[in-house]
């Protein structure tokens, strides 16, 4: 059967009528996308990347019942668009705290305002609260330095007052407890500690704990278990260490003299690399000295960017000959502090400046695309 041309010209009138219909809807669609998540007035916190793409930031913007409402978003894309988690219930600290992020992956991560730790162990879908064997929330107290190592998480944990000690901390990734670690631990009456680093960037866990000026304790451990005393990275009566990790097998760690030296505002910082696990560190170029020695991050043996926070003033250094030459990359003034300095990538790197409490009341997330070079902010909305 033959349509008549009266037919044939109604089936083309209604067809072209509902791909008008169709093209218009894709086009209502594509001028609709969805709605971001993050409030306005959003203040970055801390930050914790797994890829260069794949991230989380905690941080405050007001909402309907408090000026200061917790957030934790996490982004797939580079920053491109977020999603809203279940924040950790940590309240903006009155005092100038940095609280800290650290997922280890998509599901595991902790966070801690110095004063109390929390742990996720399905994506932020919950939190639950660590204790810290020891530690009571109501002394004087800072928790920091939390690293997750071979299915086990690591503390340092600080109490304040008459007897002033710090002390490695450690449990399953799982549990409700930290206990401290007794091979970290000083020896009968030695000094108590003061200072502990962690660090396991390049798949070995470094400890550095001591007394400042008068004794340093350095060890390496491959388990997260046993832990084995190496040689010391900085001068014990000088200078204190922070860790930068392992890169193509060498160690590296920047030495920070003390503070006010040469001149209040200054500190002596200097690179040392050691060659190997184990194997003792030879000093290269120092570092400008305006700032106080901060955060620490390594892409490679070559290329490290350290942070230092002067008066008002926070800065990076980075060098990309294994120390031989230093490069002011970023100049951030005011805020308080540059935090979270990390490279998930050879080529990306992030770090949150500034503290939402600051006097300023404002915080940046900054990201550098180019292995350390340059840095701009990235805005979370």
């Amino acid at each position: 059967m033959t349509l008549s041309r009266f037919a044939t010209a109604a089936v083309a009138a209604v067809t072209a009528a509902l791909l008008f219909v169709s093209a218009g809807a894709a086009q209502a669609g594509a001028s609709s996308p969805v709605p971001s998540p993050v409030p306005a007035g959003f203040q970055p916190a801390s930050t914790s990347w797994l890829t260069a793409r794949h991230g989380f930031v905690f941080g405050y913007a007001a909402c309907s019942w408090s000026p200061s409402c917790e957030y934790l978003f996490d982004t797939t894309d580079g920053g491109s668009s977020w999603q809203q988690l279940i924040a950790p219930p940590i309240t903006l600290p009155a005092n100038s705290n940095h609280v800290q992020l650290t997922f280890a992956t998509d599901k595991i991560g902790f966070a801690t305002d110095g004063e109390y730790l929390y742990a996720t162990h399905d994506g932020a879908a919950h939190w639950s609260t660590v204790s810290l064997t020891g530690l009571n929330p109501t002394n004087q107290i800072n928790i920091s330095s939390v690293t997750v190592f071979n299915g086990r998480v690591f503390a340092v944990g600080s109490s304040f007052g008459a007897a002033d000690s710090t002390r490695i901390y450690a449990g399953a990734v799982d549990a409700d407890t930290l206990t401290p670690v007794a091979a970290l631990a000083p020896a009968a009456k030695a000094p108590a500690f003061d200072y502990g680093q962690l660090t396991a960037v390049g798949g070995v866990l470094q400890v550095a704990v001591g007394t400042s000026y008068q004794a340093e304790h350095y060890w390496l451990s491959r388990d997260g278990r046993t832990f084995t005393p190496a040689p010391l990275p900085c001068p014990v009566a000088s200078s204190t260490p922070t860790l930068g990790g392992i890169q193509s097998g060498q160690v590296l760690v920047i030495c920070a003299a003390d503070p006010a030296d040469p001149q209040p505002g200054q500190q002596t910082k200097q690179l040392l690399t050691a060659p190997g696990l184990g194997k003792p560190f030879t000093a290269a170029t120092p570092l400008p000295t305006a700032g106080y020695q901060q955060d620490f991050a390594t892409i490679s043996a070559n290329n490290a960017t350290a942070s230092a926070q002067a008066a008002d003033m926070n800065l990076l250094y980075a060098t990309f000959d294994g120390g031989h030459s230093w490069n002011t990359t970023l100049q951030v003034p005011d805020l308080l502090g540059l935090w979270d300095l990390a490279f998930p990538s050879a080529t990306v790197g992030y770090l949150v400046a500034g503290l939402p409490q600051g006097p300023t009341g404002a915080s940046k997330l900054y990201r550098s695309t180019d292995a350390g070079h340059s840095w701009a902010p990235l805005v979370v909305k």
